[in-house]
């Protein structure tokens, strides 16, 4: 069972950032974040099928890049040359979940549900996909 995102209290993030799709990357800017996932922007009209990455700065523009891989749970138009993502989170580094917490943290959310989230209930790799390599080596550093 999922976490529906969508009923999670959010902070607006306006970073600029970018999509790993393994074979080449995409622009995106970010909307908002919250413990359990993201929402972007980007004019990428592919959906994935598979987990990516999402590389962007986390709060300003001199921070640090900061990587997630995410799931595609929402899609829809934003304007005539653009898409709307809504992103879940998949398991990640401690450090990157210890700043994603301490970020939510500062805006008001709670951190409770980042940090006691029952281990990341998402979907499995596909083991067929060329990209699973990349996702188990991330995996394996949490």
């Amino acid at each position: 069972m999922s976490i529906d995102r969508r009923q999670v209290p959010r902070v607006s993030l306006h970073a600029v950032g970018t999509i790993d799709f393994g074979e080449r990357t995409a622009p995106c800017q970010l909307l908002d974040l919250s413990r359990t996932g993201l929402r972007l922007v980007t004019p990428e009209c592919d959906l994935p099928a598979d987990p990516v990455r999402i590389r962007f700065q986390l709060g300003r523009t001199d921070a640090a890049w900061t990587e997630v891989d995410a799931r595609l749970v929402r899609a829809r138009d934003y304007d005539a040359r653009s898409s709307q993502w809504g992103m879940a989170f998949l398991p990640m580094d401690p450090g990157t979940r210890l700043r994603l917490r301490d970020f939510l943290a500062l805006r008001g959310v709670t951190r409770r549900g980042l940090a006691n989230e029952p281990r990341w209930q998402t979907h499995p790799f596909d083991s067929s996909s060329a990209l699973s390599g990349l996702y188990r080596s991330a995996r394996s550093l949490g």
